[in-house]
C-alpha cells in the first residue's frame, strides 16, 4: 500500500513538475491574474485604492488647461492638490491627461479607461521581469511559482488596476533592470542599450520622485559597465546611427523637464521638491490633506514620545510592510495577514539573501538584481524610520506598496537563489512540496478572496464602477516625501 501511495505521489510530482515548466502555464498564469484584475476593476469603487482620487484630480487639472505644455507657471486654484507649479512627480499625470483629450473621455468612461491603463502597465511589467529570468536562464518552474505568488497578492491585485502612478514606475523598474542586463550580455547594439537606460531614468525621475534612488543605483551600475569597457568607447559610440540620434534628441528634452523642475527646485527652494507654503501662502496650502496633516503634526510633535529604538522600528516595519503587502490597504480600511504567515515570507526572503551572498561568485547578476531589491527596501525603511523620529508617528508612509517597484523581480529572483539552494544541499524533491506549501498560503491569506469577502471594498460587480465619497478623507499613511 505504502508503495502504492508513494508511487502516486512521485506520479503526481513529476505531473506538477511538467506543468510548471511549461510556458503555456506562465501565459495562463498572467491571464488568470488579468481576469481577476478586471474583475476588481468593476468592483471596486473609483477612489478604493489608496490616493487614487488625487491622481484622477492632477489629470483632470492638466486635462483642462488651455495649452498642451506641462509646465504650470502660476497657480490661482486647485489647492486641494497642493501645488502644482514646481511638482516633481507630474508627468504621469500629464501624459494620462493628453489620453482623455485625445479620446474625449469623461467622469466614469475615462476613470475605467485610466484603470485599464494601469492594468496594461503592470501586465507588461510582469513581461519585462520575466524577460529578464529568461536571460538570467532562470526555469520556467521557477517563473511559475514565483508570479502565482505575486498575482494572488492582494494588495498588488488593488494597485495593479488604480489610477496612480506607481504602475508606471513599477514598468519603469523592470525595463531598467531588462536593459541593463542586455548591456550587460550584449556584444552589439550596447549603446542602443545603454540610451534606453538614460530615457527610463531621466523620465522616471519626473514620474514619481520615489523613482530617484533606484535611479541612483542604476546610473551606478551603468556607470561600473562603461568604466569596465573603457578601452571600447570607439567602438561602442561607432554604431551612432539614426535611432540612436533620435534618443539622444529625446534625453535631452527629459533632461530639460528634469532640470526645469528638479533642478530649479534644488537652486530656489535647496529642495527636490518644494514644500508648498514656499510657494503659497500656508492658508491655500492648508486646502491640500498632507501639508495640512503635517502641519498638524508638527505642531503637536513634542506632544509625542518615540518609544521604540531602530531595531525594535526595523522588525516591526519588516512584519508591518509584509501584512500590508500580502493584505488590503485603502480608503475604507485595511486587512493585515496573520503575524507567523508574515514572519515566514521575512524568513525565506532572508534565507534566500544568506544563500544568495554565500555564493555570489556563481550568479553575479542574480544576486545583482536581489541587491538593488534590498537597497530599495531598505532605502524606504530609512525613510519610514526619519519620518518616525521626526513626527512620532509609526505609521506614517508606512505602506506595503513603496517596495512594490522591485516586488516581482525581488520574489522571481529569491525564489530562484532558494531553488538552487535546495539543490545544491541534495533536497532536490522538497521544491516542489515547498513551493505548492508556499503558493497554496498566499492564495488562502491573501488575494482575491479578501476583497469578495468584505463590503467595504467590493460594489456589486454587475452594477456599473461607482465614485467612493472621499471628499474630505485624507490617509494617515499617504507619504508626504
Amino acid at each position: 500500500m505504502s508503495k502504492k501511495i508513494s508511487s502516486k505521489l512521485r506520479a503526481f510530482g513529476l505531473l506538477l513538475n511538467r506543468i510548471f515548466s511549461s510556458k503555456y502555464f506562465t501565459y495562463a498564469i498572467i491571464i488568470i491574474f488579468v481576469l481577476q484584475a478586471i474583475y476588481i476593476l468593476f468592483s471596486v469603487k473609483i477612489g478604493v485604492p489608496p490616493d487614487e482620487l488625487t491622481h484622477i484630480r492632477f489629470i483632470e487639472f492638466y486635462a483642462k488647461q488651455e495649452n498642451l505644455s506641462p509646465i504650470i507657471s502660476s497657480q490661482t486654484d486647485s489647492f486641494a492638490l497642493g501645488d502644482v507649479t514646481r511638482e516633481v512627480s507630474y508627468l504621469y499625470h500629464y501624459l494620462m491627461s493628453l489620453v482623455l483629450r485625445i479620446t474625449e473621455l469623461a467622469g466614469l468612461s475615462a476613470y475605467v479607461f485610466l484603470r485599464f491603463a494601469g492594468l496594461a502597465m503592470t501586465v507588461a511589467t510582469l513581461f519585462f521581469v520575466i524577460r529578464t529570468a529568461k536571460l538570467l536562464e532562470v526555469p520556467n518552474k521557477v517563473i511559475a511559482t514565483s508570479l502565482l505568488v505575486v498575482t494572488n497578492m492582494a494588495q498588488f491585485l488593488l494597485m495593479s488596476i488604480a489610477i496612480n502612478n506607481d504602475n508606471a514606475i513599477w514598468l519603469l523598474t523592470a525595463a531598467s533592470i531588462f536593459v541593463l542586463v542586455k548591456l550587460w550580455q550584449s556584444k552589439t547594439g550596447q549603446l542602443r542599450y545603454l540610451l534606453w537606460l538614460v530615457v527610463l531614468l531621466v523620465f522616471g525621475v519626473i514620474i514619481k520622485k520615489t523613482f530617484m534612488p533606484l535611479a541612483l543605483i542604476f546610473t551606478l551600475t551603468a556607470t561600473y559597465y562603461l568604466w569596465q569597457n573603457r578601452n571600447k568607447f570607439k567602438d561602442l559610440f561607432a554604431s551612432f546611427k539614426f535611432i540612436e540620434i533620435v534618443m539622444s534628441l529625446i534625453i535631452i528634452v527629459g533632461i530639460g523637464l528634469v532640470g526645469e523642475r528638479v533642478g530649479i527646485n534644488l537652486i530656489k527652494y535647496n529642495k527636490i521638491d518644494a514644500v508648498c507654503d514656499q510657494i503659497h501662502s500656508v492658508e491655500n496650502c492648508k486646502n491640500y490633506g498632507v501639508y495640512r496633516r503635517n502641519f498638524e503634526l508638527y505642531e503637536t510633535a513634542g506632544t509625542r514620545t518615540r518609544e521604540i529604538n531602530i531595531l525594535q522600528f526595523k522588525l516591526a516595519w519588516a512584519q508591518k510592510t509584509v501584512a500590508r503587502s500580502f493584505g488590503v490597504q485603502a480608503w475604507p480600511g485595511e486587512i493585515e495577514t496573520p503575524v507567523v504567515f508574515n514572519l515566514s515570507v521575512i524568513a525565506l526572503l532572508t534565507l534566500a539573501l544568506v544563500y544568495g551572498l554565500k555564493n555570489w561568485r556563481s550568479d553575479t547578476a542574480t544576486l545583482l538584481i536581489l541587491a538593488v531589491s534590498l537597497y530599495y527596501i531598505v532605502f524606504n525603511m530609512l525613510v519610514n524610520y526619519s519620518l518616525y523620529k521626526r513626527w512620532g508617528v509609526f505609521d506614517l508612509a508606512l505602506q506595503g506598496r513603496y517596495i512594490f517597484p522591485i516586488l516581482v523581480p525581488l520574489v522571481i529572483f529569491s525564489t530562484y537563489i532558494l531553488w538552487r539552494g535546495l539543490g545544491a544541499q541534495g533536497l532536490t524533491r522538497l521544491r516542489m512540496p515547498l513551493a505548492i506549501v508556499v503558493i497554496s498560503s498566499v492564495i488562502f491569506v491573501s488575494g482575491l478572496q479578501l476583497f469578495v469577502s468584505d463590503t467595504r471594498f467590493i460594489s456589486n460587480p454587475i452594477k456599473p464602477v461607482i465614485i467612493f465619497n472621499s471628499s474630505n478623507a485624507i490617509s494617515k499613511y499617504e507619504p508626504g516625501y
